[in-house]
């Protein structure tokens, strides 16, 4: 079963982010995307539930990993 945004006003949960790039450079980055999208999966080494944030963010820390990516709906 999969959550939606509605489940996350419900709840009153919220969710946090950041944007880590200068949005001028945003049309290089999206062409940059659309010309590697299939690499990029490669610097992905990790993925997480939510449940398990505490994990990803400590091996995150240990600089023995690619990118860390959450799951908000697992």
């Amino acid at each position: 079963m999969r959550h939606h945004t509605n489940d996350m006003l419900r709840k009153g949960l919220h969710l946090h982010g950041a944007w880590h790039w200068n949005l001028s450079d945003t049309p290089r980055m999206m062409e940059t995307i659309k010309k590697t999208g299939a690499l990029l999966d490669k610097v992905i080494t990790h993925r997480f539930p939510m449940s398990r944030v505490r994990d990803a963010f400590e091996l995150q820390l240990t600089g023995n990993c690619g990118k860390v990516m959450l799951d908000p709906w697992h």
